[in-house]
């Protein structure tokens, strides 16, 4: 790669156990840096990212304390023993978080609030069908009453 290059991190799969110079790459990826930008904002020679990244030497707790400083959001323990994310999430990634959550129990509130209204017309439905079914029987067995022709007594003689 050449020097002002970004070091492309999507070269690892997920779940993949990476070496402490791999760890590096992601890092320097994650921030959106070039490794000569990443070395010059540790006050330290490009050669001594280099190597690291190369896998030459290991990074030394001068670096890793010139990180700590220079970039806060860096999450230490990812670069030390790949515990976590590379970055840790932002106060704003976080307010906006809480935000979607806020959003998300509104929304379920007023889905809530469908359901229960739903729910009392499907009731007002089956009740307005009831009526609807009980005059239907009624006009139903009162016209076939109606309907039904009446015998004529027959007349018995006397004798």
């Amino acid at each position: 790669m050449k020097n002002g290059e970004k070091i492309p991190a999507n070269d690892l799969s997920v779940g993949e156990s990476t070496t402490v110079h791999q760890r590096f790459k992601v890092v320097i990826d994650a921030l959106g840096l070039t490794r000569n930008k990443f070395a010059k904002e540790l006050d330290m020679a490009s050669t001594q990212i280099y190597s690291v990244i190369n896998g030459r030497n290991a990074p030394s707790h001068k670096m890793y304390a010139a990180i700590v400083k220079a970039f806060p959001n860096v999450n230490i323990n990812y670069l030390l023993v790949e515990s976590g994310e590379p970055l840790k999430p932002s106060e704003q990634d976080a307010a906006n978080g809480l935000k979607n959550l806020n959003k998300v129990k509104s929304f379920e509130k007023e889905l809530a609030e469908i359901k229960r209204q739903l729910a009392e017309q499907s009731e007002i439905s089956d009740e307005i069908l009831a009526n609807k079914f009980h005059q239907f029987l009624k006009t139903a067995v009162v016209g076939s009453i109606q309907k039904v022709p009446r015998r004529k007594k027959k007349k018995v003689k006397n004798r």
